[in-house]
Formats: structure tokens, sequence, C-alpha cells
């Protein structure tokens, strides 16, 4: 086998590895774009389960002096934001 030959075969064995490459790139890709989505619906359930549970704590009477007083001043802090927005509207 002369040069030019052992040149040509490792140029396409090159050229098949490039492909698997991105072909396992695309594939990955598609992987994170899949874990991604996952990990936001996550967050929105666990976010959505934190806001049950500060419920739950109110309705039961059993939350501490310091969570009684964040959710008034949440409660305030929400109020106050959607008095910004009817006086916005020019009801």
């Amino acid at each position: 086998m002369n040069n030019f030959d052992e040149i040509n075969r490792l140029v396409e064995k090159l050229i098949h590895l490039h492909q698997e490459s991105a072909e396992k790139n695309s594939s990955l890709n598609d992987e994170i774009g899949k874990l991604t989505s996952q990990l936001v619906k996550k967050e929105e359930q666990i976010s959505m389960l934190q806001r049950n549970l500060e419920v739950v704590k109110l309705d039961s009477g059993n939350g501490t002096s310091d969570e009684k007083e964040e959710l008034k001043r949440k409660l305030n802090m929400y109020i106050v934001a959607i008095d910004k927005c009817l006086s916005g509207m020019k009801i």
C-alpha cells in the first residue's frame, strides 16, 4: 500500500468518525432538550407544592408566628402589585 492509499484510508476513517460524532452530538442535544423540559416541569411542581404547603400550614393554624408574618408580608406584596395593575388599567 502506498502513501496515497494510506492517506485516503485515514481520511475516510476520519470522515466516518466525524459522522458518528455528529450523530451522537445530535442525540445528546435532543436528550438535553428533553431533560431541560422535564426539569422545568419538576421545578413548577415543586413551586406549586411549596405554595400548597404554605396554604395547608395556614389553614391548619400550625404555622409558626414567623411563617404567619411571612405570609402576611407576601399577601400585602400581592395586594400592592394588584393595586398597581388596577390603577394602570384606569378602571
